[in-house]
């Protein structure tokens, strides 16, 4: 349904004036030989490629990421849509949804964890911006089996102080508090992030 969804989408923004559709991408292959044997050559190789198709038009931006990870000689890994997202501005809000990764702070605990049916909403109040993320459970893999991830709601609020950037993420539902703070100061980058929560039942895992 999803790739449905996504050759319509670039199908209706291709036909748009000011649409603009670009294609980017990485891939890698790795080859090894050990060497010949009585039953012939010992050979593998693993390949993985990621493909984005990124449409725009006018402050609207659709992405849809493709990846093949292929692991092992059986070749399981098939081609997947693992990010189908939109990213939009209403009037002062910046708007984000679908499956993307998202990272809480500056990913000292939680970093580019996969989310299915999120939202994402951002706005400036003077030098101040608030924010809401809001996402579905999902699984992923940690290698040794499926791990859940549960849903998640967490409210922001980030503001500039001299040269350093404060931002302190709430989820009020799992009880947890993210504070982090990041700047420059006579040309050293400075960064850091403290945690603070009153139960165990986080609702994003530490990656």
């Amino acid at each position: 349904m999803k790739k449905l969804m996504v050759a319509a989408v670039v199908a209706t923004m291709a036909s748009a004036s000011m649409a603009d559709i670009s294609i980017k991408g990485d891939a890698y292959i790795q080859y090894v030989d050990r060497g010949i044997g009585g039953s012939g050559s010992d050979t593998e190789n693993h390949k993985r490629v990621n493909l984005n198709v990124i449409g725009k038009s006018g402050a609207t931006t659709v992405v849809a990421s493709f990846r093949t990870d292929d692991n092992t000689m059986a070749r399981s890994g098939a081609s997947n849509l693992h990010q189908f997202y939109i990213t939009t501005k209403v009037g002062p809000v910046n708007v984000k949804a679908g499956d993307f990764y998202s990272t809480i702070g500056l990913g000292a605990w939680s970093k580019s964890e996969a989310r299915t049916d999120a939202l994402s909403l951002s706005t400036k109040v003077g030098p101040v911006t608030l924010g809401v993320h809001t996402a579905d459970g999902t699984t992923k893999d940690s290698g040794s089996g499926a791990v859940s991830v549960p849903g998640t709601t967490h409210v922001s609020v980030a503001v500039k102080i001299a040269s350093a950037k404060v931002k302190v993420i709430n989820n009020p539902n799992a009880k947890w508090t993210d504070i982090s703070a990041s700047g420059t100061f006579g040309g050293i980058s400075v960064a850091a992030e403290h945690l603070g929560q009153k139960s165990k039942a986080l609702m994003l895992k530490k990656k």
